[in-house]
């Protein structure tokens, strides 16, 4: 045999060689990764049950009871992450138990295919249970944070709640969108309405009273619309706000409001006052004018005569008489002839000659001479 020829056989002998050892070698990765993926699938089959289980009373823990309507107490976020992390780990080993059945032999395959498929409504089963859970935490929380403190804590509600100072219309009207539902049956729905309604009834008394009050004051400014009438519209709204904190956000704007209708009440006193007084001057300047056109006769009979012989040159002192305004005159203790004056003259002894006035002519304008010679005054 020549040296060609050996080294065709030799080259040929290597080649089988290889051949051989590679089929084995693939033969044997086969049968030793079939192995194993038959244990994962093996292991998870056999478990897959007691771990369902765990995950779903993991579950179960985030409801208040077994009726699972009302969540947990104590219920929170890393709770929630808990529950949700050992969702994950059961679906991942699924899907690891799946990927694995292509890696099984025919035999194997029939033999598990069933059992793993099986298995993904439980998967799925866990998924709808925590998001139902994971829905109604957040819905919760939503609502909740509409207020100072929570208003609805396991199936407890506190309807004394008072909405926070920074809640806005907006804000209130998408949590209310998201989770308000019409006609609700479930307590747990019907409860998170009841909170809506709560919070719903005091953001719009806020809203009532911001209105008004921005019409009154603006940019720091009292508005012309501020009035006494405006002022307890706009104090009876904000007396209706239940959070002491919104309510005082108004004190500076009001204050102000206040004093400018108080302002406007002083002014308004002073000009009614200044009005009733000129009205009384013209009043009384009318009662002058007519007391003038009307004459009012009053005679005082405290007369001095022009002349009593018997009195020398004295005082000759007589009665009172009155007169009515119509004329008639009501004597009173006239001249009675008695004389009562004493002479205090210092001059001439002599005796005037007196003239006789004509008793019926008055002297002047407001004189009349009545029949005993005594002078009336007559007012008018």
């Amino acid at each position: 045999m020549d040296k060609k020829t050996l080294k065709i056989i030799i080259t040929l002998l290597l080649m089988v060689s290889v051949s051989v050892i590679c089929i084995f070698g693939y033969k044997y990765s086969q049968r030793h990764t079939d192995t194993q993926s038959k244990d994962v699938i093996e292991n998870f089959v056999e478990n897959v049950n007691q771990q369902y289980d765990q995950v779903n009373k993991k579950v179960a823990t985030g409801y208040l009871n077994k009726e699972k309507i009302f969540l947990a107490k104590d219920l929170d976020q890393k709770k929630l992450d808990d529950i949700q992390q050992s969702i994950n780990n059961f679906e991942n080993e699924y899907n690891a138990a799946l990927a694995n059945l292509k890696s099984l032999n025919s035999d194997d395959l029939a033999s598990y295919q069933s059992q793993v498929q099986a298995v993904k409504d439980k998967v799925n089963q866990l998924l709808t249970n925590f998001q139902s859970l994971q829905k109604k935490f957040a819905s919760q929380k939503a609502i909740n944070g509409l207020f100072e403190h929570p208003f609805l804590t396991g199936d407890k509600q506190n309807k004394e709640v008072l909405i926070t100072a920074s809640l806005k219309q907006a804000d209130f009207d998408q949590v209310k969108k998201a989770n308000y539902t019409k006609d609700a049956k479930d307590d747990y729905q019907k409860a998170l309405n009841q909170g809506l309604d709560i919070a719903e009834g005091q953001i719009k008394a806020v809203t009532q009273a911001k209105d008004l009050y921005n019409q009154l004051y603006k940019d720091k400014t009292v508005t012309e619309q501020a009035n006494q009438a405006s002022l307890d519209q706009v104090k009876q709204l904000i007396g209706q706000i239940k959070n002491p904190k919104i309510r005082d956000s108004f004190t500076e704007g009001l204050q102000a409001i206040e004093a400018t209708v108080q302002a406007q009440a002083t002014t308004q006193t002073e000009t009614t006052t200044d009005s009733a007084t000129n009205t009384d001057g013209t009043m009384n300047q009318d009662t002058m004018i007519y007391d003038n056109i009307t004459p009012n006769y009053n005679y005082s009979g405290n007369n001095t005569s022009n002349y009593n012989p018997s009195a020398g040159n004295g005082t000759n002192t007589g009665g009172t008489g009155n007169q009515n305004n119509q004329g008639q005159q009501t004597p009173g203790n006239q001249d009675t002839g008695a004389d009562t004056g004493a002479d205090t003259g210092t001059g001439s002894s002599e005796e005037p000659t007196p003239s006789t006035p004509d008793p019926e002519t008055p002297q002047n304008d407001n004189e009349f001479i009545g029949e005993n010679g005594g002078n009336f005054t007559r007012n008018e």
